[in-house]
């Protein structure tokens, strides 16, 4: 009866018991696994956009080391010391030159394979003083706007052009592997462009200043501990999306004069796929922004939750549109939900690392932590209920447990009291034949007889009374051969 009752307080709903309201400490644990989760994510951004750092620096130091050895960089980037060496003067020096027509390209200029070091590399300097790469050899693009004086370009520039080859191999990198990156690149302050992979520049202004864009736009002041420099969301030049860049700063000589910039452009339309493909727990919303505000990325219920659209989903500028614009309706702090307007207007987001935002606001916790290195923040909100409804299922699942836990062990009490039963009724039927054969051995032996015994007949002890007979059989054989003998 105790073991019955047992079964039945098991199966019962009493048997589970549901916590809905939670103690502090219960409430401290799920905001502590709230937050760690959040941490964990933000660890892994950092790391992920370390690496494409990594790869900026490591552009810097080569560029920097072949940059420092040739004397072209040490001038003004528009100043001839030789005197108004063109390319007779390179020509004299060993590069040869054959003008030949360009494959597909009518009325264009005439191409001039130009020796750089072992691979000849295929640019066109138009009529309008810009040189452009025209041909797609799965290399890298090639821009170099115009002197700013009529003449041509003097083997300084063409000495700029064969040096920053060498970065070629170092361009691909980024891009190969990692699928957020859409671009490498370095920029000259003469406003020289190296970038991989290639694009067409037909369609570029001869005068096109790049060290105007964002992509030049690299600052001490803005520059983390590793010297580098990421940049607010901007229109590529290269891809046409919406990126950010990490950049890198290359100066040579003793007043470490700023003779280029070294970067990887990243797509922001990646991030979501890329970085916040993870949850944070039942019911939780996370997103990427910067720490002024600005919203990189975004899941999809978080989108809805906060009511902007971030700068990773956004259109491209238009003149009715211009990106200025754009950026500041991606901004959460000014354009957000008003809940989520007043937490970031209250909190102070450099401090909020290490902590989830507490009391809830509006049935809600927040957590913002810093991705290290950069002036982003990861951020990530859950409903109160949503951590009470966590509780109940672990409270659940726990009562679950103990109901399977009580019912394997009431069911194997059972099982041993059957399996004593049954043994106690087989023992008696075991031992029914071997009374059987034991009283007719003696009587056979009193008889002196022969054995007329048919164990066989004797239905209620099975398949067991039948092996006995077969003994019985043998012996009987046995003692008949002694006798005739």
């Amino acid at each position: 009866m105790t073991v019955i009752a047992i079964l039945l307080f098991t199966l019962s709903d009493n048997g589970a018991v549901f916590t809905t309201d939670l103690s502090n400490n219960v409430r401290q644990e799920l905001q502590d696994q709230f937050l760690l989760s959040t941490e964990a994510q933000a660890d892994q951004i950092s790391q992920r956009l370390v690496n494409i750092g990594y790869n900026v620096e490591l552009l810097r130091a080569y560029a920097t080391d072949l940059l420092t050895s040739q004397d072209a960089y040490a001038q003004d980037p528009w100043h001839d010391p030789a005197g108004g060496d063109t390319e007779q003067s390179e020509q004299s020096a060993g590069t040869t030159e054959a003008e030949t027509a360009t494959p597909g390209k009518p009325g264009t200029d005439a191409v001039k394979p130009v020796q750089y070091l072992e691979n000849p590399i295929y640019y066109s300097q138009g009529s309008d003083g810009a040189i452009r790469k025209i041909i797609d050899d799965n290399g890298s693009v090639l821009f170099f706007r115009k002197p700013e004086t009529n003449r041509d370009f003097t083997r300084y520039e063409r000495q700029k052009m064969q040096v920053t080859a060498r970065l070629d191999s170092l361009l691909k990198g980024p891009t190969r592997y990692d699928q957020m990156v859409s671009h490498a690149f370095i920029v000259t302050s003469d406003s020289m462009l190296r970038a991989y992979p290639f694009i067409d520049v037909s369609g570029w202004p001869a005068d096109k200043d790049l060290t105007k864009p964002a992509m030049y736009a690299w600052s001490p002041e803005k520059a983390n501990d590793r010297g580098l420099v990421w940049t607010s969301p901007y229109v590529s030049h290269l891809s046409g999306e919406w990126v950010v860049a990490c950049l890198g700063q290359v100066a040579i000589g003793e007043g470490a004069t700023q003779v280029a910039v070294v970067g990887c452009e990243v797509r922001v339309s990646r991030m979501m796929d890329e970085l916040l493909s993870f949850s944070i727990g039942p019911g939780g919303i996370s997103w990427l922004q910067r720490a002024d505000g600005t919203l990189l990325s975004a899941q999809t219920s978080a989108v809805d939750y906060l009511r902007v659209i971030p700068i990773g989903n956004a259109e491209l500028p238009s003149e009715k549109h211009p990106e200025q614009e754009i950026r500041d309706e991606a901004n959460i702090e000014s354009r957000g939900n008003d809940e989520m307007r007043k937490v970031l207007g209250e909190v102070d987001k450099s401090r909020s690392s290490g902590r989830v935002l507490d009391p809830p606001r509006e049935g809600r916790y927040f957590v913002l932590t810093p991705v290290e290195g950069l002036d982003w923040l990861l951020a990530g909100t859950i409903q109160s209920r949503s951590i009470a409804l966590t509780n109940r299922q672990k409270d659940e699942q726990l009562a679950v447990s103990q109901q399977k836990f009580l019912i394997a062990g009431v069911g194997l009490v059972i099982g041993l009291l059957i399996a004593f039963l049954m043994a106690s009724l087989e023992g008696r039927r075991i031992l029914s034949p071997i009374r059987i054969m034991i009283s007719k051995l003696q009587d056979f032996r009193r008889s002196g007889g022969t054995i007329t015994v048919a164990i066989a007949d004797e239905g209620e002890i099975g398949e067991l009374a039948n092996s006995v007979q077969e003994v019985v059989d043998r012996y009987s054989q046995e003692a008949t051969g002694d006798t005739a003998d």
